[in-house]
């Protein structure tokens, strides 16, 4: 049965012959799922692992292996209902049969279809802008480009060419201006390298979900694609599931066994694992510490 008021539901959309567009759409809830989402700002994309007990045999027929869109939707009922948890599109599909049900494994990548696999040849005038670049090769991978600031100043002096997987352009082309670009749920974020998305600051601590007490840690991997002065500190949490955080979303932390008053902090990964039929239904959260705003003088 399901537990705690916990709501979970997918939307399945699958390819033509093409994969150029999506010919059927299956909504599915009330059915048992169970999820391991990762999200990080590493080159690979995110990634997910979900699994539906008893669809029908007409619907398992019609979801092919490569290039379906599934759409993750998980939360409680007693509080904003099903959020956007994931999307992405399959790599890998699979049932098998443990007695007496089917279970349906669906293996997908946060923007495969469009942002990985989307390739191409640009050539730009001298004087373009490194902005409008990252504008253009967004639009042609089919992703939706979040809105970002960039200096205006900073221009390709002798134009701009590439060919190849567009991705790898857009990433060239945020090098140029000290960014970061990731996928999140179908969408292109870009972002100072140190810096965070301007959203909402979200609010971590014993009355909001946080359980036990935060783990201080050491972040090392982030030398492996952002570049630090030194080990950035952070802190490991686990809180009740939380579809709508991300990497490069702000936090303040508070915790009253560490004596933590609203530290500020950059979410740099974050793992969903749930199970509307099992025992966990939670978010785990890797952060580091933001520095302190700069002290006004009067």
């Amino acid at each position: 049965m399901v537990l705690f008021g916990r709501v979970a539901k997918l939307i399945i959309q699958t390819p033509d012959q093409d994969n150029t567009d999506y010919v059927n759409r299956f909504e599915i809830q009330d059915l048992r799922v169970s999820f391991s989402v990762m999200k990080s700002l590493q080159w690979s994309g995110n990634s997910a692992i979900i699994k539906v007990w008893g669809l029908k045999q007409s619907t398992r027929n019609l979801i092919k292996e490569y290039g379906t869109q599934v759409q993750l939707y998980a939360g409680y009922e007693q509080d904003a209902g099903t959020q956007l948890l994931f999307i992405g599109q399959t790599i890998a599909v699979y049932h098998t049969y443990e007695q007496p049900e089917i279970i349906s494994t669906f293996e997908c990548i946060d923007g495969d279809k469009y942002f990985n696999q989307a390739k191409g040849s640009v050539s730009y005038a001298p004087g373009t802008l490194a902005k409008t670049v990252i504008e253009d090769l967004a639009s042609k991978t089919g992703v939706k480009l979040a809105s970002f600031n960039a200096p205006q100043n900073l221009q390709y002096q002798n134009g701009f060419s590439f060919t190849g997987s567009l991705r790898e352009g857009i990433f060239k082309a945020c090098d140029f201006l000290n960014l970061q670009a990731t996928i999140q749920n179908n969408i292109l974020y870009v972002v100072p390298i140190k810096g965070i998305t301007p959203e909402p600051i979200y609010e971590i601590n014993e009355n909001t979900g946080m359980h036990g007490i935060p783990e201080r840690y050491t972040y090392r991997r982030l030398w492996q694609y952002r570049a630090v002065d030194r080990p950035q500190v952070g802190f490991r949490i686990t809180n009740s599931l939380f579809p709508l955080i991300k990497p490069f979303d702000h936090i303040r932390l508070t915790s009253t066994h560490l004596q933590i008053v609203q530290k500020p902090c950059r979410v740099e990964s974050v793992r969903h694992m749930g199970d509307n039929y099992g025992a966990e239904w939670a978010t785990h959260i890797e952060v580091t510490e933001l520095p302190p705003p700069p002290e006004v003088t009067p």
